[in-house]
């Protein structure tokens, strides 16, 4: 069975940032099939960051474009928007319900995750590392 890992728009633009490809990265890493997972919310935020112009707006246009290239799965949270609840709670009650693991560089979202006992997927650098380290021990609540 593969991991469900819950993708947010910043650990997908810190790594492009880099040269990097997020998907490959997360598979090595974990050493195993991952299936992605975006909600509706971060696709919002990355078109959000597109209409800007400028840096952002080209690579919130090429994640766009590899997160459909992937084929990565896309969760509806409107149930989450109609309550006007934030986008990193949303992600956080999605990936419990789900039991997903969060890949993100938010440090406030990474350390909520982890008092939920939410496995966390980040960078470090231009290194990918998950809390707990060992996917095998992944408990996810």
């Amino acid at each position: 069975m593969a991991l469900r890992i819950l993708l947010d728009a910043s650990i997908l633009i810190a790594s492009l940032r880099l040269g990097m490809d997020p998907f490959k990265e997360i598979e090595d890493l974990i050493l195993r099939r991952v299936d992605f997972t975006v909600t509706r919310s971060t696709l919002e935020e990355l078109e959000r960051l597109k209409g800007r112009g400028k840096g952002s707006s080209r690579i919130s246009s090429l994640v766009l474009e590899l997160l459909k290239e992937k084929r990565c799965r896309i969760i509806s949270d409107e149930d989450y928007k109609a309550e006007k609840i934030p986008v990193d709670e949303i992600l956080l009650r999605t990936a419990r319900r789900d039991r997903m693991a969060i890949a993100t560089m938010d440090e406030s979202l990474r350390r909520e995750a982890r008092r939920l006992r939410i496995p966390v997927i980040s960078m470090r650098g231009n290194r990918f590392y998950c809390d707990p380290p060992d996917p095998e021990l992944w408990d996810i609540p």
